[in-house]
């Protein structure tokens, strides 16, 4: 069943989203502001959610934004509800990374109809990624491919050789390319099995680089060295 979390601070629209949603076979959880919506989110977990903007203490935008700089949450759907009706909200909400935006007051079908193709969007990309990380892809994988990541709640290809080098963070893992910086759900292992030999080496349990962005080397301490990479100040 899924799981949809609602921040509304309009006890009775709340009520009538949940009631909606638990009629249409989804479990919900709720909360009447962004503060305790965020800690539901991250200790309880859900598959999509229903965020209004205007609320107090702490606006959607500013919950928006806090979310997707949480790697669990950065590939969770999050629809936008609002009274306004400014392009100009419209657009900052996407650029913080939004899936929909949906108008007040709005039809219970449409709602409805925003939550299951957020939903279908996420399985499909959850399911791209199983995909791509599944041994009999790993196998084939070369430096002319690309590999399809949810970044910040948004598509994204990466080419594998713009990637100049990874470094762990747990289950996720810290990755730099020539087109900037991201956090992505992938251990050190998987990459290091996925990725081709030839163009990149695991210099510690922590770091995967790629020889075509090595620098130079430098000996350091009695059987160490550091390594350069182009356009990265510190060594690795």
């Amino acid at each position: 069943m899924k799981r949809i979390l609602v921040i509304e601070d309009d006890d009775t629209l709340r009520e009538f989203i949940v009631e909606m949603l638990n009629f249409n076979g989804y479990k919900t959880f709720d909360s009447r502001d962004g503060i305790e919506g965020i800690k539901i989110l991250r200790t309880k977990g859900a598959d999509l959610v229903i965020l209004d903007i205007m609320m107090p203490h702490m606006s959607g935008f500013e919950v928006l934004k806090e979310l997707r700089k949480d790697p669990p949450n950065t590939a969770v759907p999050i629809i936008l509800l609002t009274g306004m009706t400014d392009r100009a909200d419209f657009r900052k909400g996407m650029e913080l990374g939004a899936d929909d935006f949906i108008s007040k007051p709005f039809k219970e079908a449409e709602l409805i109809a925003s939550v299951a193709a957020q939903l279908k969007k996420r399985d499909a990309l959850f399911s791209l990624n199983h995909e791509a990380g599944s041994s009999a892809f790993v196998k084939k994988l070369n430096i002319d491919d690309q590999l399809l990541f949810n970044i910040e709640g948004q598509p994204k290809l990466l080419k594998i050789s713009s990637l100049k080098c990874i470094s762990a963070l747990g289950d996720y893992s810290n990755v730099i390319t020539s087109d900037g910086k991201f956090i992505i759900r992938k251990p050190m292992k998987e990459w290091e099995e996925m990725l081709p030999s030839k163009n990149f080496v695991r210099i510690h349990r922590s770091t995967i680089i790629n020889l075509e962005f090595i620098e130079k080397i430098e000996r350091f301490l009695n059987r160490g060295y550091k390594v350069y990479i182009r356009n990265i100040n510190k060594p690795f």
